[in-house]
């Protein structure tokens, strides 16, 4: 099963950061997974831009068809341990990124980003992160 993407993977490789493209052809037999907070975030961003319509549509079109993992009544607790966790350790993340965390391990779904502010979260959490290098 693939991993869950972050949005700056989704948006880097969608405008062809090429280190990025090369991490997703690894995948490219399954159907990718995302969060709901990561398509929040992506579908705002496409909304907001200055695209062509038919574009905003493919991207759309693309985003409906990933895999979404949910936040539900139980992925609060994850959350709050994932936010405790990094208090703790003097790392708090940002909201959405602890959410994206707490959703990734309530579903044992390792996540790929590149977003280095994931680094300290990678060896306190139970969970695997992959940060891909820009």
């Amino acid at each position: 099963m693939p991993p869950v993407l972050d949005t700056n993977l989704l948006i880097d490789t969608l405008s062809g950061h090429p280190s990025n493209g090369m991490y997703l052809k690894r995948y490219a037999s399954e159907p990718a997974a995302i969060t709901v907070i990561n398509k929040y975030e992506f579908v705002r961003g496409i909304l907001t831009s200055n695209l062509a319509e038919s574009r905003k549509k493919g991207l759309l079109d693309f985003i409906d068809s990933l895999t979404v993992y949910e936040l539900t009544s139980n992925t609060a607790m994850y959350c709050a341990e994932v936010y405790s966790k990094l208090k703790g350790h003097g790392s708090p993340l940002g909201e959405l990124d602890t959410l994206i965390l707490g959703i990734c391990i309530e579903n044992h779904q390792d996540l790929v980003t590149s977003d280095s502010g994931f680094q300290p979260a990678a060896g306190l959490l139970d969970i695997h992160i992959e940060i891909i290098r820009r």
